[in-house]
């Protein structure tokens, strides 16, 4: 039953990093497009202080309801259930959430997304009466059947039969929480509680948790959301450092088909050579649909005579200890603090969003030597990224004047 609530948790918050981070009409530019220099602040634009508005949950879910009307009209009948499974979300879950949606000035509302899943447990007693189905007798055989499934690794078997155990049974429905970990108080364990028509109900734990001193709603074991975590405190989502993405490498066609996206950003590639691999370290700040973002990212490669685009994400040993900020004017939006990684990232979530050359990003980069850190400040500035060094800190900062 673990796997359920991970389930549940797993499609709200990908409801919510997908309406954060956006996926489908990109304006991705080359480093020609882009001029920079030192930081201006041009206040007198209206697009530094007011920013553009972006769709709103509320928005996506009127689009989702004409989608459906249309379809019911041609077809007969709904896309998606309009029936929906009601979720109460408390105590620290609901302030999480709550101060998301506050911060966002309303724009994302994750309760509203909690409280998006079709009821597709709807009917299910008809089904009973016609095939003369005793519930009481069957669920539990089901629910024992699913948890040997489990046991065998066989987590998609296990997932069927407990979805269909909770068809029989029909929500009424669900309420998310977390509750203080007895072992460590600074962490809160995130579960649901699954209420079903027939007055029953159950608990159901999580490997979700919440980290008091992070600040962190994330996945045991370093394991993410389609590759990501949440910050609960900035409201940032991040990289976990084994995410997905690294196993695909990285070339420019990726910023060029990012144009089929809700991004507008820029981004600078940094090339150099060292130590008998090709290096890039590529940073970018932008729109991600309704997020404020920005990342650095370091791929390398064997030394190549005939050069291509083609990287692969750096593997352990070539990741570097980076920060990276992000602001708008002399506001910070976030910062992601010093760590090891391969790929430094933040989405902020905000009421508006700013076009790249309104925002600045800066970082540093702990590199293993003098002579790594002197080459990539030399390619760096004359890329237009201002970077200087003190022994192998190397700090970084990218303006644009225009």
């Amino acid at each position: 039953m673990k796997k359920i609530s991970e389930r549940v948790l797993a499609v709200i918050l990908t409801m919510t990093i997908v309406l954060g981070t956006g996926t489908a009409f990109v304006n991705a530019k080359t480093d020609a497009d882009i001029p920079s220099g030192d930081i201006v602040y041009d206040e007198s634009d209206p697009g530094y202080n007011e920013g553009k508005d972006h769709l709103t949950t509320q928005q996506f879910f009127e689009f989702v309801d004409t989608i459906n009307a249309v379809f019911k009209k041609v077809f007969g009948f709904n896309l998606i259930n309009e029936n929906k499974i009601r979720v109460e979300v408390n105590g620290v879950m609901n302030d999480i959430f709550t101060g998301w949606t506050r911060k966002s000035g309303g724009t994302l509302d994750v309760i509203k997304i909690a409280n998006s899943l079709p009821d597709f447990t709807e009917g299910s007693d008809k089904v009973c009466e016609l095939l003369n189905i005793d519930v009481d007798t069957l669920e539990p055989i089901m629910k024992d059947k699913a948890n040997e499934l489990y046991k065998q690794g066989k987590n998609l078997s296990g997932l069927f039969v407990d979805f269909a155990r909770m068809y029989l049974l029909r929500i009424d429905h669900m309420s998310l929480d977390a509750d203080q970990n007895k072992k460590d108080p600074t962490v809160y364990n995130v579960f649901i509680v699954i209420y079903y028509k027939n007055g029953k109900s159950e608990k159901i734990k999580s490997d979700f948790i919440y980290d008091t001193e992070t600040h962190e709603l994330k996945r045991k074991n370093e394991r993410g959301v389609l590759g990501f975590n949440l910050d609960g405190d900035d409201y940032v989502i991040y990289a976990i450092k084994d995410t997905w993405q690294r196993y695909f490498g990285f070339c420019i066609a990726y910023d060029i088909l990012a144009n089929l996206t809700f991004y507008d950003y820029d981004t600078k590639r940094i090339y150099l050579t060292y130590g008998g691999k090709d290096w890039l370290f590529q940073i970018w700040k932008g729109i991600y649909w309704i997020s404020n973002g920005a990342e650095i990212g370091i791929y390398n490669r064997p030394e190549q005579k005939i050069w291509t685009t083609v990287f692969k994400c750096a593997p352990d040993e070539d990741m570097m200890v980076m920060s990276l900020e992000l602001f708008q004017g002399s506001r910070r939006i976030f910062v992601r603090e010093a760590q090891l990684h391969w790929w430094v990232i933040g989405f902020s979530i905000e009421e508006k969003v700013y076009d790249a050359k309104y925002l600045t990003a800066k970082g540093t980069i702990e590199f293993p030597n003098e002579e790594f850190a002197e080459l990539f400040i030399k390619a760096a500035n004359k890329k237009g990224v201002v970077s200087s060094r003190d022994g192998l800190d190397v700090s970084w900062c990218w303006a644009q004047t225009a």
